[in-house]
């Protein structure tokens, strides 16, 4: 293969790499949950099977509490990882504290919360707590 050939061919191979590189989806597949869900951190999809968009949060520390409306997440949350040394309680209400929740312990997932709970595209908001009593 020719000089030219050569230089034509990476260039080829270049353009394919930062094309597939910028095509990279919002979203993670079932495959990939460990590597899209760092430790320490809270993430919840909007499907089952961790797929579909994807939401994080980093900072999780007893007492702290997120509105998920804010977020296309509101009343979407199908799965949840919670990769926390901290319970996470969620809520089918903004900031209401009381009533329904389901409760997701320390470094734990639900795949299907419909299946699990029966709480598919209800969450709105969740707290990060110490311990389950907290949850109220």
């Amino acid at each position: 293969m020719n000089r030219t050939a050569r230089r034509a061919l990476a260039v080829a191979a270049a353009s394919a790499a930062i094309a597939v590189g910028t095509a990279t989806p919002a979203f993670a597949g079932q495959g990939d949950v460990e590597s899209t869900c760092p430790s320490s951190d809270v993430c919840m999809w909007e499907d089952n099977s961790f797929g579909g968009n994807k939401w994080v949060e980093q900072s999780t520390y007893d007492g702290k509490v997120y509105d998920i409306d804010w977020w296309n997440g509101d009343n979407e949350i199908s799965s949840i990882r919670n990769n926390s040394g901290f319970w996470i309680c969620v809520y089918p209400g903004d900031y209401t504290w009381g009533g329904g929740y389901i409760k997701v312990g320390p470094h734990t997932e639900y795949s299907n919360l419909a299946q699990s709970f029966g709480f598919d595209n209800e969450a709105e908001s969740f707290k990060v707590v110490s311990s389950t009593s907290n949850c109220n």
